[in-house]
């Protein structure tokens, strides 16, 4: 009896455990449901990382809602026998983060874009675009630029500053690069050209106002990573320049770098790599 009655025991205590399994997996996520999820996770952090190292300088990945976009296309995909394509991609570009921002490979490669030449006398500072806050001001990455500028006129390089107006902006960077000078006790002339919408258009507009003034050679000051690109683009149209770029601003690559610098640093790198390519392949350089 005794033998009996523990069996008829075990036997109930495993139906009740069979019976609240069944009751967790009722209440779990159906299995389309979880595929359907987990893609939808794995398209987004799929983009995030490829924000991280500089995607938008692809052109194609520069519209707006691209982490919806790739969330619902890795959330479609997960519910199909493709779905092992999102995971492969996934731990692929997680791979291509971590082998950038833990290894030295990028700081030599954007140490080369830079171009800093010993200045003399010129013509005229030619300070590239950058943008133009709805309320006037200069962002910091402008502010440098124009700040390069006048210090390059102060010292007496050049009487003349030459800004180009971008043409997706309404704004003028001129008011705001006026009270700049005054701040800092300044007075020279502004000439404004444009408007451009990329540094060929800006070495067009700058070539022509040069041949119009009998302008020989000019100072051209723009971020280190593209003074590059920016010296081919106007030399290519017939003006001399000479390389004056403004300080490193996010990260210095004379030195060694930690990680937030090398992915900063290749997303610059790989804007002027792409941009490169693309002005040689249309006769820009």
């Amino acid at each position: 009896m005794e033998a009996g009655s523990e069996g008829r025991e075990t036997g109930d205590g495993k139906r009740k455990a069979g019976s609240r399994q069944s009751r967790i997996s009722r209440r779990g996520l159906p299995a389309p449901l979880r595929a359907f999820a987990s893609g939808g996770v794995l398209g987004m952090l799929i983009w995030v990382a490829g924000t991280q190292i500089g995607i938008g300088a692809i052109p194609i990945f520069r519209q707006e809602h691209l982490l919806l976009v790739f969330g619902i296309a890795g959330a479609t995909i997960g519910l199909t026998r493709a779905r092992p394509l999102v995971w492969a991609a996934a731990f692929l570009i997680c791979a291509v983060v971590v082998g950038i921002g833990y290894t030295p490979w990028v700081e030599s490669r954007v140490r080369s874009l830079a171009r800093t030449d010993p200045v003399g006398r010129c013509d005229a500072v030619v300070v590239l675009s950058s943008d133009v806050w709805p309320n006037g001001e200069l962002p910091s990455q402008a502010r440098l630029r124009l700040l390069r500028g006048i210090e390059l006129l102060h010292a007496g390089h050049a009487p003349q500053l030459v800004l180009t107006r971008l043409l997706v902006r309404e704004q003028s960077a001129v008011p705001a690069s006026r009270r700049q000078m005054e701040r800092l006790g300044a007075a020279h002339p502004i000439i404004e050209v444009g408007p451009v919408f990329n540094t060929h258009d800006e070495a067009v507009v700058v070539a022509k106002l040069a041949g119009e003034r009998g302008w020989k050679r000019v100072l051209l000051v723009s971020d280190p990573t593209h003074m590059r690109r920016a010296e081919a683009t106007f030399e290519k149209q017939g003006l001399a320049v000479i390389c004056a770029p403004c300080p490193w601003r996010r990260y210095d690559p004379t030195v060694s770098l930690d990680s937030r610098g090398r992915l900063e640093a290749f997303r610059d790198w790989l804007h002027e790599w792409i941009g490169y390519e693309i002005y040689r392949r249309n006769g820009w350089l």
